[in-house]
């Protein structure tokens, strides 16, 4: 069922309209719900803008908005999210992708399968009404692939099960040239690695979900903008 697509937002260079001091726009592409930046206010002069890099082939998107100074208390008729998405090559001559102008729904995590893919370098999210707050986003996620070359294999890894408490593993592979982050993929038999966690950059673990009597054994991917390359390595751990 996985299509193929990459994550593309990943820690990429942001420009807004505005914002708040302790919410900065870093806060919508770093992976982590609990983070948001805000803009100043919730007018439609608000806007967020992604350069991706490089030119891109853009499949969907993701907007996960979040609330700052919102006085909305439970569910209430009336409440929606209304903005466009545009696209660039130069950022500076914009088309639109995604057109939200009408929408009637309060669709706070938004996910926007194009129906034909973009080839673009910038993405730009344009506020037009939000239910009450100001403009917040803790995600602005782009899907699809780049146009370089996949990480290079996973060639070491560690793995060593704590004594005291053998639920818990802790792993550390070598880094990967040119890596966003890695799958470690894991189970009972080298041929049945079912369970998977991701990390973004770091290249040590901590897994504490494991079956005591029972042996494990790990396996890492590594993977960037352009896709995923499968780990040469498998270790146990009796």
């Amino acid at each position: 069922i996985f299509p193929g697509w990459m994550l593309l937002s990943y820690r990429k260079n942001v420009t807004v309209s505005s914002t708040v001091d302790t919410l900065p726009p870093v806060n919508m592409v770093d992976e982590d719900i609990r983070t948001y930046w805000s803009a100043a206010g919730g007018s439609d002069g608000e806007w967020a803008a992604l350069d991706l890099g490089a030119t891109c082939t853009v499949h969907a998107l993701q907007i996960n908005f979040a609330e700052h100074n919102t006085q909305i208390f439970g569910r209430a008729e009336g409440l929606r999210h209304r903005y466009f998405v545009e696209h660039s090559e130069d950022g500076q001559n914009w088309k639109t992708a995604v057109d939200r102008s009408e929408s009637s729904t309060d669709n706070t995590h938004d996910y926007i399968q194009l129906p034909q893919a973009l080839g673009c370098r910038h993405l730009r999210i344009r506020n037009l009404e939000v239910p009450g707050g100001h403009f917040a986003l803790s995600g602005f996620r782009v899907f699809g692939l780049g146009n370089g070359r996949k990480p290079v294999a996973v060639q070491q890894i560690d793995a060593v099960r704590n004594a005291d408490d053998r639920r818990s593993v802790q792993l550390q592979w070598a880094r990967s040239d040119g890596a966003t982050g890695y799958n470690i993929g894991f189970g009972i038999r080298e041929n049945r690695l079912y369970h998977s966690y991701m990390v973004y950059g770091d290249t040590t673990v901590t897994i504490n979900s494991l079956d005591a009597g029972q042996e494990y054994f790990f396996t890492v991917e590594s993977f960037n903008e352009n896709g995923v390359t499968a780990g040469s390595t498998v270790v146990n751990t009796p």
